[in-house]
């Protein structure tokens, strides 16, 4: 195994896998270029990591690592079987859709798409997602051709603040939870980005008794756990004792964890999901379609998106589980966009100060306790 970009390891097999989730992702790398090509590149990926659309697959991360390289990492899943009447959909579909908001659409083909929970995506081609022109959506432009474009979360801006605060030794805990739809799996995307880009390794709990921790020992990791407090605590101890450091812990759920610093993923307005939309300027018909959604959708950005498109998002893989989910087992979290206005009051505002895990002497103790428990 190979750590790279300090979030994702190469197996001995050549799969790269997000240590985020555990999932694969398509690894695509190449050279960077001058300064006025890569601000083109940066901001490219930054469109493309800003929104979603149902034909194509999604950028989880990007950026620069080693020396003049640089990275995109997609959630696209395998090359698509699913038959060839749906891939040429999905290719169409996401051709318009970019030139609906001016961007150049690369080389995209069938060869391009791959499959994710049953859904056919297209992979962007390394050309495509370049501002070419004005947004000029078709007077015929279909609901299937549009997408919607993530903004940031009061939630997720006040727990990446953690990042960037100091804590000695110490390990801090902070939960973040959400009912279906709210848009938990994307946050914690994010916050795994975020993470990333301030020097932390994100780490799912499903690796945390695996050999990938011995391959971060030294480094400050972002742990996250999506399957219940009472499991993370074992695991956190098992990270910690491996390797010791100012980590952080993130307990993610459908429910507030007690006695534990936390944020629940705020209610949306009708009028934040409506303006989420893109290209903006939608037939007059579609408009109507996505003001009733957005009324209808609760506050929660994974029902308006299924209100709009009538079928789910593409889902992760069934591999991450949710505390407070009704399902037994493994449930997928849906990978949707969100917005910023709250549809009531809210407290997140400000800073967030997560508590102390006990210090390095007291995991001793406190491990002794749980193995005789």
């Amino acid at each position: 195994m190979k750590l790279v970009a300090d979030r994702f390891v190469v197996m001995d097999d050549d799969r790269v896998v997000d240590l985020s989730s555990g999932e694969d992702v398509v690894f695509r790398t190449s050279t960077a270029g001058g300064a006025t090509e890569q601000m083109r590149w940066t901001n490219r990926c930054d469109r493309f990591a800003r929104v979603h659309h149902p034909a194509m697959a999604r950028l989880v991360d990007y950026g620069i690592f080693g020396e003049m390289r640089r990275f995109e990492a997609w959630h696209g899943g395998p090359p698509w079987d699913g038959g060839r009447v749906l891939a040429e959909r999905a290719v169409h579909l996401a051709a318009t859709f970019l030139r609906a908001n001016g961007l150049t659409e690369g080389t995209a083909s069938t060869e391009t798409v791959r499959g994710r929970s049953g859904h056919a995506l297209v992979l962007p081609s390394a050309g495509a997602g370049y501002a070419a022109a004005s947004p000029s959506p078709p007077a015929d432009l279909p609901l299937d051709a549009c997408g919607i474009t993530i903004v940031s979360r009061r939630a997720v801006s006040a727990i990446a603040e953690l990042f960037t605060q100091s804590s000695a030794a110490r390990v801090r805990i902070v939960a973040l939870w959400g009912a279906r739809g709210a848009g938990l799996g994307r946050a914690i995307d994010d916050l795994s980005r975020a993470a990333r880009t301030s020097g932390y390794v994100p780490l799912s709990s499903r690796l945390f008794s695996s050999g990938v921790v011995d391959l971060l020992a030294g480094r400050s990791l972002f742990l996250i756990d999506r399957c219940g407090a009472a499991s993370a605590w074992r695991g956190l101890v098992d990270v910690t004792l491996r390797s010791p450091g100012p980590h952080i812990l993130l307990l993610a759920g459908r429910e507030e964890v007690p006695h534990v610093r936390g944020l629940p993923l705020e209610l949306l307005a009708a009028s934040t999901l409506a303006r989420a939309i893109t290209p903006p300027d939608v037939p007059v018909s579609l408009r109507q379609r996505v003001d009733k959604a957005a009324a209808r959708s609760r506050g929660l950005p994974g029902r308006f998106v299924r209100l709009l498109w009538g079928q789910e998002t593409a889902a992760r893989d069934g591999t991450s589980c949710l505390a407070g989910s009704k399902a037994a087992g493994r449930v997928a979290e849906q990978p949707v966009p969100y917005g910023v206005e709250v549809t009531g009051p809210s407290d997140t505002s400000g800073s967030l100060e997560a508590p102390s895990w006990p210090a390095p002497g007291e995991l001793a103790v406190l491990r002794r306790r749980m193995d005789g428990a």
